[in-house]
């Protein structure tokens, strides 16, 4: 009888010490990957942890077991944010390594104000250096849907994971499609038709954030379409964006509708047209930069009251065509002055302005009888100074150019 009280307590012990364990490791019935976790949930878990082995994804739940895995990404993915959001918000955290979709991801729901949900890669991993990556090619539509035109979807933050596709027709990394709050941050977004569409056909979008967003080879970078009014105090900041040519149509920033929005340190690079105003109101661009381009700023008759501080255009053609109404350029590159001449036997001189669009007003200064009658002309690099007849000698003309919005 002793003994085998004796062997019941040996037996409870194992038993014990076997909880204990299994509250610290969870391991995975398929995946080689084991888990060190502490025990229930604790404090900033995410609610899935997502990872791929060869062709294989899993995810993980806070307590370490695997609720979800398979061979396709998308239905995965689509299956934890799904389950984020009936729980009214959380994590989900995606592990650095390329994860191959077929389908659209969406998000949908009511706003979440007090638990947003949120989908955060590893932004570079210490032992490959790589990140997490959503590679969709050959499909067209968004890798990546917040809201569906007909649900305001809020509170939604995408952080520290890259978009890859293939320039497919149609294509876009993600697009917003009504909602508030929401926030895209240290993003990167490569070949894609267009980078980030702002839908507001169906429901409006506002206040939302986009921060730290580096994008290469789009056609489209930030493109805001819908309704008017309908797109209103969102703010881009550190924006960096390079186009896949200088094919017509490509445009950097193409705000078709916008109010009040903010544009903070954004470099455009190689875009047939840089950025695109119609239908705007009160937008802000402080620090913009546009280079290596064919056109800098196309403002249409609907642009009303935009403003630009310190802009830096660099293009071959026209930098600023302003058709709008009340649209104000500040900065110190708006004015210049300076001497030229007109060389002995010419009638004019051509004298790079320097400025960042065309002058709007020349005074000419003179003393010499020949040049007094002087007359001028403008275009996006240069004054021209033209005398009726040619001088006898080299004659000096005094000029004051400046850009009046």
């Amino acid at each position: 009888m002793k003994l085998q009280r004796r062997e019941v307590k040996i037996a409870g012990v194992f038993i014990v010490l076997g909880i204990l364990l299994g509250s610290l490791v969870a391991y995975a019935a398929t995946p080689s990957s084991t888990f060190w976790i502490s025990s229930g949930v604790y404090p900033g878990a995410s609610s899935y942890t997502v990872w791929k082995e060869g062709s294989d994804y899993f995810a993980k739940d806070s307590n370490g077991w695997i609720e979800f895995s398979g061979t396709n990404a998308s239905d995965l993915m689509q299956d934890s944010i799904d389950s984020v959001i009936a729980a009214q918000g959380g994590t989900i955290l995606l592990i650095h390594g390329d994860y191959v979709l077929d389908t659209t991801l969406t998000i949908v729901g009511d706003a979440y104000y007090e638990a947003p949900v949120i989908l955060r890669g590893e932004a570079s991993h210490a032992d490959s250096g790589r990140g997490t990556t959503l590679a969709y090619t050959g499909l067209s539509g968004a890798v990546i849907e917040i809201g569906d035109g007909t649900t305001k979807t809020s509170n939604v933050k995408i952080v520290d994971v890259a978009f890859v596709g293939d320039n497919t027709g149609g294509s876009i990394g993600i697009e917003l499609l009504g909602g508030t709050y929401n926030t895209i941050s240290r993003v990167k977004i490569n070949e894609f038709e267009k980078g980030i569409v702002i839908n507001s056909s169906s429901i409006a979008n506002h206040y939302s954030r986009f921060e730290e967003i580096q994008m290469w080879k789009v056609g489209y970078g930030i493109e805001s379409i819908g309704a008017s009014h309908a797109a209103n105090t969102n703010s881009f900041w550190h924006i960096s964006i390079s186009g896949d040519s200088l094919a017509t149509g490509q445009i950097g920033v193409n705000l078709l509708i916008g109010e009040y929005n903010s544009f903070i340190q954004v470099y455009l690079h190689a875009f047939n047209l840089g950025i695109k105003l119609n239908d705007t109101w009160a937008n802000t661009f402080i620090n913009l930069v546009i280079d290596n381009g064919v056109t800098g700023i196309n403002l249409t008759s609907n642009a009303i009251r935009d403003q630009f501080f310190n802009p830096l255009i660099v293009v071959s053609g026209t930098r600023i065509n302003n058709d709008g109404e009340a649209v104000k350029f500040y900065g110190s590159n708006y004015q210049t002055c300076g001497t030229a001449t007109i060389l002995n036997g010419q009638t004019s001189v051509d004298v790079a302005h320097g400025l960042l669009t065309d002058p709007t007003c020349v005074t000419l200064g003179a003393t010499h009888a020949e040049v007094v009658n002087a007359t001028w002309s403008v275009d996006w690099q240069n004054i021209t100074i033209t005398v009726p007849n040619a001088v006898s000698g080299n004659r000096d003309v005094g000029y004051y150019a400046n850009h009046q919005p």
